[in-house]
């Protein structure tokens, strides 16, 4: 990323509307990058997603919450370019959980 060129942005929506808020800068490039937090609310100010990008691709833990705020799926990544998926119902009970490298499934377990 070039030096000073991050800045968080945020979408506070009209009435009734998700809130945005996140970061981006140029990278080395000259490309507009994703960099830093970014979170969707729903329109109760509940978080909806969340992740962390670094210069444009994703790091760490993506989250994405049901409306009643217990999560639906999250994503964690792995700085060797595996990450796992684990998913679960609105009554919180685990679904399935999966393991990545890029686009290509290398695992999958289901829970009964």
């Amino acid at each position: 990323m070039r030096s000073g060129s991050v800045h968080e942005y945020r979408d506070d929506g009209a009435a009734g509307k998700e809130k945005v808020v996140w970061s981006a800068g140029i990278g080395q490039d000259g490309t507009y990058l994703l960099n830093g937090r970014q979170v969707v609310y729903y329109s109760t100010g509940r978080v909806k997603w969340e992740t962390t990008y670094e210069a444009g691709r994703k790091t760490g833990t993506e989250t994405y919450w049901y409306p009643d705020g217990k999560k639906k799926w999250e994503c964690r990544y792995s700085s060797d370019g595996t990450w796992s998926w684990l998913r679960w119902d609105q009554s919180a009970a685990l679904i399935s959980s999966s393991t990545w490298r890029g686009k290509k499934l290398i695992s999958v377990e289901k829970s009964e």
